[in-house]
């Protein structure tokens, strides 16, 4: 049974687009279906939010409606988790191994765990003391963030050898600072008053500043990429 199973031609099944098409269906049909009412004040305060919740209700009753609920929770509570880890690994791994690569595995792992103590503290004090707008504008800015920053960073980086640091040093800075220039922090202040132009500034000015300043700036040599990953 085994040789006729490896015999049968298999056809590989690619899963990667239907998180994303499914998100697009259910927003679209939601706004098929009640258009701009839910930007009403009747659906304070989660507005445009609240339609997934609404599809899950509409297409399977509150028990879809409460396993999407706690779906979310799940996925929320996980991705927190990760980017906790992530967050504390880059300052105990980019910042102070590299400052100070003698310290000893121990010891980074120690500064690690109470790392996790104030990237743990910062979202959970946000969560207590501020308002579902203000969290959705927060995680909505830090998508975008992600897009224009993270993904040519680490994304790009791992594929891409003309990257340089000063390439990615300029692409942080750069978003750090168009960050601070939300239309509801200081955008306003330098004429920046719509989201969505905030939106593509971050995202397209990452991405041109990331690749001029790689293509302008030397790139590591070959023989200290030979140290830093050797071939196994």
């Amino acid at each position: 049974p085994q040789t006729v199973l490896a015999a049968k031609p298999t056809t590989p099944i690619h899963n990667g687009g239907l998180t994303p098409l499914w998100i697009g269906v259910v927003g679209f049909a939601a706004r098929t279906v009640w258009g701009d009412a839910l930007m009403a004040e009747t659906y304070y305060p989660m507005y445009g939010d609240s339609a997934a919740v609404y599809a899950s209700i509409a297409a399977g009753g509150f028990p879809l409606a409460s396993l999407f609920a706690a779906c979310v929770f799940a996925a929320s509570v996980a991705t927190l988790a990760g980017m906790v880890m992530i967050m504390a690994t880059n300052i105990t791994r980019d910042m102070v191994h590299n400052a100070f690569p003698e310290a000893s595995p121990r010891k980074l792992l120690l500064l690690t765990k109470l790392m996790l103590v104030p990237f743990i503290a910062i979202p959970l004090y946000w969560t207590f003391t501020s308002p579902p707008p203000i969290l959705s504008e927060f995680m909505s800015g830090s998508a975008v963030a992600q897009a224009g920053i993270f993904f040519f960073v680490v994304g790009v980086s791992m594929y891409w050898k003309r990257a340089t640091k000063w390439g990615a040093t300029a692409t942080i800075i750069y978003g750090l600072i168009i960050t601070v220039l939300h239309p509801k922090a200081y955008g306003p202040s330098v004429g920046l008053y719509h989201w969505g132009c905030w939106a593509l500034l971050l995202m397209f000015g990452s991405a041109l500043t990331y690749f001029l300043v790689s293509l302008i700036t030397t790139p590591v040599s070959e023989e200290k990429l030979q140290r830093m990953f050797p071939k196994k």
